[in-house]
């Protein structure tokens, strides 16, 4: 017994220092241990957890725990069947350990050097709805220069693009989409490029000789299952197209089990560009089905004015004069 008390004795005299040892094992053993060597580990793990439909592999792991929790990987490449190839410099995910216990996902993820751009969404509990006093989660995205070839490829889509994207948005959304998210967007595009190529139409491809503009400008606002633009502007003076767009077009988020899906509806548009002759000249093939809604607008150029509509976004639209 007195041995006993000797050792209780011996611990509350020495308590700080063997704390302090604790401690101190600990976060060496959290540094020291070789999170590079994990990366076989992690491609393995990712390919028999998606039937080897996603490759994974990365150079080099850390981890932190002060001041924020999170992960860190470098040179990460991913591979999934049916998507082109996905490379970043770098990538960091900042979970917040407190909301995941809540499970109300928030956190922050950052990725340099995805589509040949920066990308960071932060994501924290935002306001509840109005209507139904629905939880929600707050996200803000941030998108800087990202490349509109690898979007291209990355969504397959049919025309030849090139310029820089850059994006800010701040939304309220509910993961259950019980309700349709509230967001603000702001989207710009620098050096946008038309190469020479085919654009398909309802009467088959039409060859184009290309156009550049320095920007096109959109701000808009997502509500209630519509998409709103309060303001488009495309291109800048000297540009051989130079304008306005405005209108809307429906738009609800559904969660279809397992994946959460677009849906458009009807939409409509007011458009009006001044379209320089020396590039009506290039594509009369193409400008000819806008004829109707030309007028004399100067010297050099003409003003086409057009209400573009539909009731989906399958069938062709409708276009008429825009007065």
């Amino acid at each position: 017994m007195q041995k006993i008390r000797e050792l209780f004795k011996f611990l509350n005299i020495h308590k700080l220092k063997l704390l302090t040892m604790i401690l101190s094992i600990f976060v060496f053993s959290f540094q020291l241990f070789p999170y590079n060597d994990l990366s076989d580990f992690f491609s393995v793990q990712v390919a028999k957890f998606t039937n080897n439909s996603v490759y994974l592999q990365f150079d080099s792991l850390r981890l932190s725990l002060f001041p924020t929790t999170g992960v860190a990987v470098t040179d990460v490449h991913v591979e999934a069947r049916g998507f082109p190839a996905l490379k970043a410099r770098e990538i960091v995910i900042s979970p917040s350990i407190s909301s995941l216990i809540m499970k109300k996902p928030a956190g922050s993820f950052f990725a340099k050097g995805l589509l040949n751009g920066d990308i960071e969404i932060s994501i924290k509990p935002g306001a509840k709805s109005d209507e139904k006093k629905i939880e929600r989660q707050s996200i803000t995205v941030s998108v800087k220069k990202v490349s509109l070839e690898e979007l291209r490829d990355l969504f397959g889509l049919p025309m030849a693009i090139k310029g820089k994207l850059n994006l800010n948005s701040e939304a309220l959304v509910d993961f259950n989409f019980a309700e349709q998210p509230d967001a603000e967007i702001t989207l710009k595009i620098q050096d946008f490029i038309l190469p020479p190529s085919n654009i398909p139409t309802q009467i088959g491809p039409i060859a184009v000789t290309g156009f550049k503009l320095s920007s096109v400008e959109l701000k808009g606002r997502l509500s209630a299952g519509r998409f709103e633009i309060g303001e488009g502007i495309v291109g800048a003076e000297g540009d051989e197209i130079k304008g306005t767009i405005r209108g809307g077009i429906g738009l609800q988020i559904r969660n279809q089990g397992p994946t959460i899906s677009p849906a458009f509806s009807a939409y409509n548009f007011d458009v009006k560009l001044s379209i320089k002759k020396s590039l009506q000249e290039r594509e009369k093939l193409l400008l000819q089905f806008l004829e109707q809604f030309k007028t004399p607008g100067g010297m050099d150029a003409d003003v086409f004015s057009i209400r573009i509509s539909g009731q989906d976004t399958f069938g062709p639209p409708t276009m008429g004069a825009l007065r």
